[in-house]
C-alpha cells in the first residue's frame, strides 16, 4: 500500500536538530556540535544536509538555553540553508524531544506529517540516506518508524555485575541517527510517555517502541555518519569528509532494510 501523497521538497516534513549539549563531558569550553570542522561549526554541516535535501521543510534547531543561542549565533555567519526555528532543550534529551515537537505542534502539524530527529553532533549525514528514509515513510503504508543502523563489528556481552557474558552480535545493531516518524504517532507517544509518569529514554526509537504499538524498521545505516564524541572524532570526521561520497536515493526495497528473517514490507 502507499501513503496519500509524497513530497519531494520536503513540505509537511519537520526536521528536528538536537545540539543542546553543553560540552561538559567533551572537556571544551565551546560545546562539541559547534567545534569547527571543515571551515564550519559542527551542526552546521548538519543543518545543510537536510536544507539542501528538503529546502521546503520546516527545520527545529534545539539549543542548549545555557549559552546556546550566543553559540548559534556566530554559526549561523557560515549558514546557508532554510532558517530554523530555535527551541530551548531541558535537562535530559527526552525532554529537549519534547520540546522540540511543541513546538513543531504550534507550527502546525499536517495529517501527512513526517519529523525526522537528528544528533547536532553528527555532521556527515549522508542526503541520499536522508532522502531513502524520508521515502520508507512517505511511500511504504506499514511503516511508521524507521532508524538507521548496522551491525557492529566488536564482540558483544551483556554487562552483569562486575563479569560479561557474551552474546551474538547478530542480534544486536549500532542504531544511529536522523530517526523517522510518523508525525502525529510519535507526538502520541511523547503523549502516553508524560501520562505515563516521564522517564529518560536513550533516543526517540525507544520512546516509540514503548508507547506506539508500532514496530520500529531499520534501514541499512552509514559507518561514517559518526557522532562526535571525543576530541580525536574531529580529525576522524575531517577524514572521512575528503572521501567522496555518492548521492544514491535508493528504490525502497528488503534488500536496503534490516528486517528479521521471515517479515517483509
Amino acid at each position: 500500500m502507499v501513503k496519500k501523497s509524497i513530497f519531494p521538497a520536503g513540505e509537511h516534513l519537520t526536521v528536528i536538530v538536537v545540539a543542546a549539549g553543553r560540552g561538559t563531558r567533551f572537556g571544551t569550553d565551546v560545546p562539541k556540535q559547534f567545534l569547527p570542522l571543515k571551515g564550519k561549526p559542527v551542526v552546521v554541516h548538519a543543518l545543510e544536509a537536510f536544507s539542501a535535501e528538503f529546502p521546503k521543510a520546516t527545520i527545529i534547531l534545539v539549543l542548549s538555553a545555557d549559552g546556546g543561542l550566543e553559540h548559534w549565533q556566530r554559526a549561523s555567519a557560515m549558514y546557508h540553508g532554510t532558517q530554523p526555528y530555535i527551541v530551548y532543550g531541558g535537562d535530559t534529551r527526552t525532554q529537549s524531544v519534547r520540546n522540540a515537537l511543541d513546538a513543531a505542534k504550534k507550527l502546525g502539524i499536517h495529517n501527512e506529517s513526517i519529523v525526522m530527529i537528528h544528533d547536532g553532533a553528527r555532521p556527515i549525514v549522508n542526503r541520499g540516506m536522508i532522502r531513502n528514509l524520508y521515502n520508507m515513510l512517505a511511500k511504504v503504508d506499514r511503516i511508521h518508524a524507521a532508524v538507521p543502523c548496522y551491525t557492529p563489528t566488536e564482540a558483544m556481552a551483556r554487562v552483569e555485575m562486575l563479569t560479561v557474558a557474551p552474546t551474538s552480535r547478530d542480534n544486536y545493531c549500532s542504531v544511529q541517527t536522523p530517526q523517522t516518524f510518523d508525525a502525529s504517532m510519535l507526538i502520541d507517544s511523547y503523549r502516553r510517555l508524560d501520562a505515563a509518569g516521564g522517564g529518560v529514554y536513550d533516543d526517540d526509537a525507544a520512546v516509540f517502541a514503548a508507547f506506539s504499538g508500532q514496530p520500529v524498521y531499520g534501514y541499512q545505516g552509514d559507518r561514517n555518519n559518526i557522532k562526535i564524541t571525543r576530541p580525536a572524532d574531529i580529525r576522524i570526521a575531517e577524514i572521512l569528509m575528503e572521501m567522496p561520497v555518492p548521492y544514491e536515493p535508493l528504490t525502497i526495497t528488503e534488500q536496503y532494510l534490516c528486517l528479521p528473517p521471515g517479515v517483509s514490507i
